[in-house]
């Protein structure tokens, strides 16, 4: 291990509370971060993808160059299988690697749905991801913590005007950064620039030092 050390870990839990005849489903991601000096190998996150029903397959997206003009597009999030259709994003997620019937084959189509496109960098950096975006070739690294958030604006697929969550931020940022600061610019300002649905914290490290990336509402942000 080269200077950082990062544990994803993924896996899957279902509380079931009886309470009043009631069954509730708690599902919970959590996301556990130590400084430097707290480990012999420097800084580290954990992530548990805390889910009853979520995708769990761990993808390698390989780099590459882009031509000029090309656009990202931004998928809405899906959590159960399969969490993302693409044939842009190496063979974990290309739709010759779906598993099913022909009928459910068929409706998962070739491509998630799309809430939006972004103008695409020159070079995007090799990464792993699952459920969100875990280290890219240059040792940055994220994990995921649900938390809540008072203030809802709903995607363009379900008749709002926000285009991006939390997951692809942590993607994009992957893609795009060679540092723990920069990954919260990019997703700081694409989350401003495109509006932000959904809610989540995400810990971002590299070698020396962790950032706490709080997206609370459409269009402020906070980096602790």
């Amino acid at each position: 291990m080269i200077g950082v050390l990062f544990i994803f870990i993924s896996f899957c839990a279902m509380i079931q509370i009886n309470q009043i005849n009631a069954v509730v489903d708690v599902d919970r991601c959590t996301t556990i971060a130590a400084a430097l000096g707290a480990g012999t190998e420097g800084p580290m996150a954990t992530h548990t993808s805390d889910c009853s029903s979520c995708d769990f397959r761990i993808a390698k997206v390989p780099a590459r160059s882009w031509p000029k003009g090309s656009m990202r597009p931004l998928y809405e999030y899906r959590g159960e299988y399969p969490a993302t259709v693409s044939p842009n994003r190496g063979e974990t997620w290309s739709p010759d690697n779906l598993e099913g019937t022909p009928e459910q084959i068929k409706g998962w189509g070739n491509e998630s749905k799309i809430t939006g496109y972004i103008p695409q960098v020159e070079h995007t950096f090799g990464l792993y991801e699952s459920g969100y975006g875990i280290m890219n070739e240059h040792q940055v690294g994220i994990g995921e913590s649900t938390c809540a958030g008072k203030l809802w604006a709903p995607p363009t697929t379900a008749g709002g005007k926000a285009m991006i969550e939390v997951r692809e931020m942590s993607r994009i940022a992957l893609e795009r950064s060679r540092s723990a600061r920069e990954a919260v610019r990019v997703m700081g300002d694409l989350a401003t620039k495109y509006g932000f649905y959904g809610a989540g914290t995400l810990s971002i490290l590299l070698k020396e030092y962790i950032y706490i990336f709080y997206r609370y509402f459409v269009s402020n942000y906070i980096i602790i």
